[in-house]
């Protein structure tokens, strides 16, 4: 039985207030575009549960909607409409729990540091952000100027202490440190506020 024909009885008998024949009823149960046109028609006119007021045009829309309906090869109905705000509610979901977890995350700056040694034949920078590792950040003079320098990566919201290593003997505070504490040898460690 043809849609088109029978949501034109459904509509028909729906004036007139009369029950549609078994018939009809019959392709209701088995057709959901004709049985959501109905239930439509229904609630427009407040046979329905909703007892909403007349809108002009709906039964347009509402075709126009049950026809965005369509059977994938498996005989589930799928609504486009419904898909995309799926699609776009899956990613804000996606983008918020990436936000959550990277909030977490303590942030991280890179601090450019100097020194100058022109008599050096190594520079290290070593502190609390390496462990007083002197291997791990070893200063470069690239140009031969006497001029070391070397970016580190560290987390904001610390102190960190430091000092230079020159050749793996002397230690010296940075000279342009605006802050610098005892170190509890003899010295000086110049502070790093992130």
């Amino acid at each position: 039985m043809e849609c088109d024909k029978v949501r034109k009885i459904i509509y028909e008998y729906h004036n007139l207030k009369l029950t549609v024949p078994e018939i009809y009823r019959e392709h209701l149960d088995n057709c959901i575009s004709c049985r959501t046109f109905k239930k439509s028609l229904d609630m427009v006119e407040g046979c329905g549960e909703f007892n909403l007021p007349v809108i002009e045009g709906l039964e347009e829309k509402c075709l126009r909607g049950v026809d965005s309906l369509r059977a994938d090869s498996r005989g589930f109905f799928i609504n486009r409409t419904l898909l995309a705000a799926a699609a776009v509610l899956l990613v804000v979901f996606t983008v918020s729990i990436t936000l959550m977890a990277v909030g977490n995350i303590e942030k991280s700056v890179v601090v450019y540091l100097q020194f100058y040694a022109p008599e050096a034949k190594e520079v290290a920078v070593v502190g609390d952000w390496n462990n007083w590792n002197p291997a791990l950040d070893i200063l470069q003079d690239k140009d031969g100027d006497g001029r070391w320098e070397i970016r580190i990566k560290v987390r904001t919201g610390r102190e960190y202490r430091y000092q230079f290593l020159i050749d793996g003997e002397q230690w010296v505070p940075d000279p342009d440190a605006p802050i610098s504490l005892n170190d509890g040898f003899g010295g000086e460690n110049s502070i790093l506020n992130i």
